[in-house]
């Protein structure tokens, strides 16, 4: 699925089905992602680099799958802290729905 979409090194892709998302370690990172609400309980997924992490939850949604591949092809053109440092701007600005990130994620997805 990954290589459809268009990640460049599909292998490097980790998938981890957990019950609950870790937050993120570094102090002021951890500050932003809530100051965005990106440590939300109900979230379903989301993705560092190569690393994407699911709540077993919702382990056979492939479009969640999907979704969460598309950003780490945006992490790959990007590169990892560019495209960290765009994602969480365009959370705090846009908002979850809105975000150009998040926008091209879905519509490369929805169908599925």
């Amino acid at each position: 699925m990954a290589d459809t979409l268009g990640v460049k090194h599909p292998e490097n892709v980790r998938l981890y089905f957990v019950d609950k998302l870790p937050a993120p370690k570094d102090p002021e990172l951890l500050k932003i992602a809530k100051r965005v609400g990106y440590t939300n309980p109900n979230m379903a997924g989301y993705t560092y680099g190569y690393g994407v992490w699911i709540n077993k939850r919702y382990k056979n949604q492939r479009n969640l799958i999907a979704h969460e591949l598309v950003h780490v092809k945006q992490a790959e053109a990007l590169g990892l802290d560019e495209q960290t440092r765009q994602y969480l701007m365009q959370m705090y600005v846009y908002g979850y729905y809105n975000a150009p990130m998040e926008v091209e994620a879905r519509a490369l997805t929805d169908h599925l």
